[in-house]
């Protein structure tokens, strides 16, 4: 149990680096249901979850070179060198003396994209529940991260006026057109109670997080004086993409409902905290509940402020 220890993976992002990491994919992407190959898959998709964690990342992000773990991440790296260089013959370059660790740039080591893509396939493997109930608890890490990036790279372009291009872009909207959101609408009606909880946790990150994303954006387009990307009312429409999916794949039928009917309140909280966050700009946004002409509020089905979306 690594919970509360952060040693493990800073070593990994620290020491192993790229290399290690892209190793831990290439598992996941292992063909084949073979129960060996399942059992390797769920120890690489356990070791995301953790090497993903947000507290973990923060911890690295808030770490100075000079740092107790980094400063023997570089002994044991310059250990390795130099084990190196006597087998081969000689020094090699670079010098096992100039190696150097930035905690904050090995992060970056960790390919979101390409870690979300192979979660949401084990999410389906039903052939493992162990290994879907990792990749189900990873996903919420991991799209809280693809968040963070997101959020980091319009602050550096926002720094310039808007002049320099993002240099990452949020994997928040492909997770519609990758059939990614429907996955996670029938991971909420699965019959092991932990992969309802995280498929639940990881949609609700998905709609915050879209909806971070979508106001650096619009804060980005207001500076280089580029229209909005939605219609006249000037509402983003990438949040509510997300939200017609969930509706369309279900993740609003029975399956929510036994969450809120349950008489655990940890579980019925997670269903309250859910639904919250599909109807939270009806809630929050003063036209949500502004009223038409002759009294009536707003019909299910009209758009006219925007909001039908999270109405329907």
């Amino acid at each position: 149990n690594l919970v509360g220890d952060d040693s493990f993976a800073q070593a990994v992002y620290l020491i192993g680096g790229k290399e290690v990491l892209d190793a831990i994919l290439a598992l996941l992407e292992w063909s084949g249901s073979a129960k060996k190959t399942l059992a390797v898959q769920e120890q690489a998709a356990r070791a995301l979850f953790y090497l993903s964690d947000a507290k973990m990342i923060e911890s690295l992000l808030n770490m100075s070179s000079g740092s107790d773990i980094a400063m023997k991440a570089v002994e044991v790296l310059k250990a390795t060198q130099k084990k190196e260089e006597d087998e081969k013959g000689g020094p090699q370059l670079p010098s096992s003396s100039t190696i150097m660790v930035n905690p904050p740039a090995s992060v970056e080591h960790l390919d979101i994209h390409r870690t979300i893509r192979n979660c949401l396939d084990h999410t389906t493997t039903s052939a493992s529940p162990s290994l879907q109930r990792w990749s189900a608890s990873s996903l919420r890490n991991l799209i809280i991260e693809d968040q963070r990036r997101s959020l980091v790279a319009a602050s550096e372009s926002a720094q310039t006026g808007g002049v320099a291009p993002l240099n990452y872009e949020s994997f928040s909207l492909q997770l519609v057109s990758s059939g990614g959101v429907m996955i996670l609408c029938s991971l909420i009606g699965a019959d092991d109670a932990d992969t309802r909880a995280h498929a639940t946790a990881a949609l609700s990150a998905t709609i915050d997080a879209t909806r971070a994303v979508d106001a650096s954006q619009a804060t980005l387009r207001e500076m280089r004086g580029e229209p909005p990307t939605s219609g006249s009312n000037g509402n983003s429409t990438s949040d509510a993409s997300i939200v017609e999916a969930i509706v369309s794949g279900g993740g609003c039928g029975s399956s929510l409902a036994q969450l809120l009917l349950s008489a655990d309140d940890a579980v019925a909280g997670m269903g309250c905290s859910f639904a919250s966050s599909l109807v939270r700009p009806i809630l929050t946004n003063p036209q949500g509940s502004s009223l038409s002409e002759g009294g009536m509020a707003q019909s299910v089905g009209k758009d006219d402020d925007g909001l039908a979306a999270y109405r329907n």
